[in-house]
């Protein structure tokens, strides 16, 4: 097998105007072996996943690769330019729920397309990085979110066991699988092992927290098989369903709990005020679990999360 690193950008005309582009990074291994699929910046203000994933492609040898890394290090490159949180400023869509997408759709949902139709059809494994957007503060915790189907789950799971976080959510299969949602949910749907993993906080370029993200998405590509050796012993803590606690009502949010704590239900986790800094209503959490992330900026809309986590029990 030829050994080879290139990159190239995968295009295409959008229905607003400007063409979507979609940077790609392939590294060619010398032996045979699985393709996997590594993609950062589906929400482009999420920088420390974007420079681990980025890092990859200059610091694996091909030489030492069985099969095929594929990284896309900014899948949305309108938000990653336009400062943007959780949605592409071209079409107003939050690009995570957009997959597998939709060819004669908005720029998001075509890209979403593009991305499918191009990569992911050709992988085995797919990797969905994110790293914290602008106004969340998050604890490192890797996920997966079950099919159903025993096989396809296995492999998932192995998979997030390998990059080595402490703590391993899987959220249950639905009763009916959705016509389009995350990345790693829905390559999971068509059978691909798929995980998503979560280091970073406030879009800071964290270059401690970097080298640890890359060095644990190196042991994820060594625990697939990709490179030689085995991924490190980790012990995990097992999570269930991801949930979270929502503004009852437009206001300032004050949080009273940080990421990675761990909440009983009926536990008080922040309170909301109105913009004149009065006491609106008080803030619970509905069931036993762990904070993975807590919305830090004040003004948050009737409806929006406020913290989002896992539960401790299934």
């Amino acid at each position: 097998m030829t050994t080879a690193k290139t990159t190239r950008f995968l295009t295409a005309e959008s229905s607003e105007g400007p063409e979507i582009q979609i940077p790609v990074a392939t590294i060619e291994g010398a032996n045979d072996g699985p393709t996997m699929l590594i993609v950062a910046g589906v929400h482009g203000s999420e920088y420390v996943g974007l420079e681990a994933v980025r890092r990859l492609h200059h610091t694996i040898d091909p030489a030492e690769l069985s099969g095929r890394l594929i990284t896309v290090p900014c899948f949305g490159l309108p938000a990653f330019y336009g400062f943007a949180t959780h949605v592409n400023p071209i079409d107003g869509l939050n690009p995570g729920r957009e997959f597998p997408g939709d060819p004669e759709g908005s720029f998001t949902q075509r890209a979403a397309h593009l991305l499918w139709t191009e990569l992911v059809s050709q992988a085995d494994i797919v990797v969905d990085v994110h790293g914290g957007d602008l106004e969340e503060e998050l604890t490192e915790y890797v996920q997966v979110n079950l099919t159903g189907d025993d096989d396809v789950d296995n492999r998932s799971i192995d998979l997030a066991r390998s990059f080595g976080f402490e703590l391993l959510v899987t959220s249950p299969a639905p009763a009916e699988q959705p016509a389009s949602g995350n990345l790693f949910a829905m390559a999971a749907a068509h059978g691909k092992a798929g995980v998503l993993t979560e280091a970073g906080s406030h879009g800071i370029l964290d270059m401690e927290l970097v080298d640890w993200y890359h060095d644990r998405l190196v042991d994820g590509v060594r625990g697939m098989g990709l490179l030689p050796g085995e991924a490190p012993e980790v012990e995990h803590r097992q999570l269930y369903r991801f949930g979270g606690s929502f503004a009852p009502v437009d206001g300032c949010w004050y949080p009273s709990v940080m990421e990675g704590d761990t909440v009983t239900a009926g536990q008080k986790v922040g309170e909301m005020r109105d913009v004149f800094g009065e006491h609106v209503c008080d803030v619970f959490v509905e069931e036993d679990a762990v904070v993975l992330g807590v919305m830090t900026i004040p003004g948050r809309p009737e409806g929006s999360m406020l913290i989002g986590y896992a539960t401790v029990n299934a």
